[in-house]
């Protein structure tokens, strides 16, 4: 009887394994631009008659083909960074071919660390970058973040685009509003924000508290929006706060700044270089700015802020607005057009040693008051035309008083102020160049200068009027028919490399545009060559006294410059 049992066991196994036949299944599975297409693992589960399992993985292309016996299976489609997706119950007895598969990018969220590679990311919950981690996002990068989610950063935060893939931060569709970016006293000063896009946050584009020396540099900042606070960027306390080469379009407070929100203590500062604050928005009358808007507590050492080659341009309830009286320093600026105020204050705390200080700076157009001030300023070598109201409530009796001629000869008073249209070549648009005719060009002072270009980065002080000696122009835009920098050399592209940067005794520098030809040069701020030798990746620099200057180093491929200083 065991003899007959074992038999006919084993004729059944013969005859399933002669009956039971192989079937071909093909398909295709597809992701977003983010993520390839090869490698998603595709694994069979036969659920019927009995359990088997067979496992493969799509090529380049998205496609899969694989050999499976008769059953009912469920399928299921995966890769790291997507959602799995799962086809249950399917039928295969005989070749089969599977529908397309379109699997889902899985929304980033928690902790994040390493790298972000290029790409388009859902972001469905806060992202946060630990205090000690580090988190380096690749160029072109764009993140599309969910109502109300926030980017929080306790850490080292390393965005670094270039200008043709900056990396963006923004909204995931047009029913959405995010979070906006925070980070928080604990983040790491060394952080990197530049050529970034912040956009389309309800709850300030950029958030900082109390972080030393943090930089924005080279990017852009539209369409957010803040209830008490900055729209595009808001700040708690900052430490040597730089932006620079920002722009600033179409932000929104109700009761801060639109653009820019600074609350500031005693000894804080914040540098604003070669920016474009424009059409931005306050709804509040009585408070705030369109542009931007410094309020805090002060202290016996009062608040340093300081604005040069930056123009700020047709903003609502004012450009620059300060609640208290902090140290405010605008040095070659273009306050024009704006609707109230150019600059202006709400409390005048009298008890420090603040003083605002107006210098080469072109103050025009706007549908208040020019300046709003109280006795302690200076107001140097400006040009003042047509605001509405008045060009200076609280300046000096001397102003406005024209007692002589400035360097080209055009009436000025006492402190060298003018009062005459600047003449922007384009007079319908938003450009600020100087036409030919302008009385602006060479009219300023050039001991108040501190940056080497000018807002359209091209060199300051060009002897626009050719006239013996060289003046920096009034206003962000130096005018010239020629520019300084020879060639296309301020790009994206690391070409050249000066260390240290202030510079001791010696500077060193690598290029990796040398040849036989090769020269290096470093010139002062007029231009005046103080060192030129064939290429040397060490310059004594010894002999050069304190203060900015340029290196060049010219190859026949190639002109680089890099600014350098020395304390």
């Amino acid at each position: 009887m065991k003899a007959k049992l074992v038999t006919l066991i084993l004729l059944l196994t013969f005859c399933i394994n002669t009956f039971s036949q192989l079937n071909l299944v093909t398909g295709n599975v597809y992701s977003n631009s983010v993520i390839s297409n090869d490698e998603v693992w595709v694994s069979f589960t036969r659920v019927a008659p009995a359990s088997l399992e067979y496992e493969t993985y799509t090529n380049a292309d998205g496609a899969y083909s694989i050999d499976v016996e008769d059953g009912i299976y469920n399928i299921s489609f995966g890769k790291n960074g997507c959602l799995t997706s799962t086809l249950e119950n399917v039928n295969i007895y005989n070749d089969t071919t599977i529908q397309d598969i379109f699997l889902e990018v899985a929304g980033l969220m928690g902790s994040l660390k390493d790298t972000i590679y290029s790409g388009e990311y859902i972001v469905d919950g806060d992202i946060e970058v630990l205090e000690g981690d580090t988190l380096v996002i690749e160029i072109g990068t764009t993140f599309l973040f969910k109502q109300g989610v926030e980017f929080i950063v306790n850490g080292l935060l390393i965005a670094d685009g270039i200008s043709t893939r900056k990396i963006t931060f923004t909204r995931f569709d047009e029913e959405t509003t995010w979070g906006g970016i925070k980070i928080n006293s604990q983040a790491n000063p060394n952080s990197i924000l530049n050529k970034i896009i912040v956009e389309y946050a309800s709850n300030t584009g950029l958030f900082i508290e109390s972080v030393e020396n943090i930089r924005i540099t080279n990017s852009v900042f539209r369409h957010n929006t803040s209830e008490n606070y900055g729209g595009g960027i808001s700040c708690i306390s900052p430490k040597n706060l730089t932006i620079e080469a920002c722009q600033f379009i179409n932000n929104q407070s109700n009761n801060g700044g639109g653009a820019i929100q600074a609350n500031m203590t005693e000894s804080d500062s914040i540098n604003i270089y070669n920016s474009l604050i424009h059409e931005n928005f306050c709804e509040s009358t009585s408070s705030g700015s369109g542009g931007i808007y410094f309020t805090g507590t002060g202290g016996d050492i009062p608040p340093k802020i300081c604005i040069e080659n930056s123009v700020i341009s047709k903003n609502q309830n004012s450009g620059i607005r300060s609640q208290y009286f902090f140290s405010l320093s605008v040095v070659n600026s273009n306050i024009i057009s704006n609707i109230g105020d150019g600059i202006s204050y709400d409390t005048w705390n009298l008890d420090n040693d603040a003083v605002w200080n107006i210098t080469n700076s072109i103050v025009a157009f706007n549908t208040g008051k020019g300046l709003n001030l109280a006795n302690n300023n200076n107001v140097m070598f400006c040009d003042f035309y047509e605001n509405e109201i008045m060009d200076c409530e609280n300046c000096s009796d001397l102003f406005q008083n024209i007692v002589t001629v400035n360097n080209n000869n055009h009436p000025c008073d006492g402190f060298y102020n003018i009062f005459e249209d600047p003449l922007f070549s384009d007079t319908v648009g938003n450009s600020c160049d100087l036409n030919p005719e302008s009385p602006c060009i060479d009219a300023g002072v050039n001991d108040s200068l501190s940056l080497i270009f000018d807002f359209n980065h091209n060199y300051r002080i060009i002897n626009g009027n050719n006239h013996e000696t060289s003046y920096v122009d009034i206003g962000a835009i130096e005018f010239s028919t020629n520019t300084f920098i020879e060639d296309e050399n301020i790009t994206d592209e690391p070409t050249i490399e000066a260390y240290p940067n202030p510079m001791g005794d010696y500077i060193y520098v690598n290029s990796k545009y040398i040849d036989k030809s090769s020269t290096i040069s470093i010139m002062d701020m007029s231009g005046k060559v103080l060192i030129s030798k064939p290429f040397s990746d060490k310059v004594d620099v010894s002999s050069l006294k304190n203060g900015l200057y340029i290196l060049k180093v010219k190859s026949q491929s190639k002109t680089n410059y890099v600014k350098l200083v020395k304390n």
